[in-house]
Order: C-alpha cells, then sequence, then structure tokens
C-alpha cells in the first residue's frame, strides 16, 4: 500500500494523471482508494486481489521478454548497461 501522493512522486506525473488512471483501475477493480489512517487528507492506493493477480501476470511476461532481450548479450556486458543506466537515472532525478 502507498499514498496516492506517493504514487505521483514516483510515477513523476501530475495528481491529476494519477487521479484519472486510478479511476480507471478502479473501475477495473484492479485497485481501491482509501482514505489513510495516519492523514485523513491523504488516499492510500491498495491492490485487489484481481490486482494482485494482473500485476503478477505482467512481471512474469516482462521477465520472459526481458530474458530473450539478453539472452544474446554476455553477462559482463549486461552489468556495464546497468551500471551507465543507473548514472543516467540518477542524473535524470537531480534534474
Amino acid at each position: 500500500m502507498m499514498s496516492q501522493r506517493e504514487l505521483t512522486e514516483r510515477l513523476h506525473l501530475q495528481r491529476a494523471s494519477v487521479s484519472e488512471i486510478l479511476g480507471k483501475l478502479e473501475m477495473r477493480q484492479l485497485v481501491v482508494r482509501e482514505q489513510s489512517l495516519s492523514d485523513r487528507r491523504s488516499q492510500d492506493i491498495r491492490l485487489t486481489a484481481e490486482g494482485i493477480r494482473a500485476a503478477e501476470e505482467i512481471a512474469g511476461r516482462q521477465k520472459t521478454e526481458y530474458d530473450e532481450l539478453f539472452e544474446d548479450i554476455a553477462e559482463e556486458e549486461q552489468k556495464t548497461l546497468y551500471e551507465l543506466l543507473g548514472k543516467l537515472l540518477e542524473k535524470w532525478r537531480r534534474r
């Protein structure tokens, strides 16, 4: 579970965009929004059982695609790629 504010920050999206996306996910019964117990002004987002199932299915598909994408790249080259991408990500986050 995480707050809607935290989700907005992690996704680097506008509040309105996240709210719209969450509304669509709620309609599909993948998430529920609940009033935060620690801050009445905030909403917590929780995956439903169906949302967890969908997330696990997506993660499985992503892993398969990832494995296929990197099967011909040596392990050392993969490590170098991760290091470079990590540096780019850090620089992007500091902006």
